[in-house]
């Protein structure tokens, strides 16, 4: 009878340490996800903020902007430069919306 309740202790031991661990794992993965999804919608908020200063820039000056600098000097646009990689192409025309593409470091 002993034994028994030794063997069930031990049992209720590992299973108390298995769902623990358990949680442990989930809250881990949990908190990974919540950081990528944060870091995907400030990439995503960079590129609307670049993209309505280019709109407004458009609107103010009749052009588009030639280079990402004149957004940053001129519209307050402030890029991490350290967290993002920002591709502003506007070599097609002055009339023509650049293409804008802004991305993680380390995800390209």
């Amino acid at each position: 009878m002993r034994r028994s309740k030794k063997r069930r202790s031990a049992l209720g031991l590992a299973a108390m340490i298995l769902i623990v661990v358990v949680l442990i794992v989930a809250a881990i993965r949990l908190l990974g996800s919540a950081d990528g999804m944060a870091q995907s919608e400030q990439t995503r908020a960079l590129e609307r903020a670049i993209h309505n200063a280019v709109v407004s820039c458009y609107a103010i000056e009749g052009r588009y902007p030639d280079t990402l600098e004149k957004i940053q000097r001129e519209y307050g646009v402030i890029i991490d430069e350290e967290k993002f990689d920002v591709t502003y192409d506007a070599s097609f025309a002055e009339n023509l919306m650049p293409d804008i593409m802004v991305e993680l470091k380390g995800e390209n």
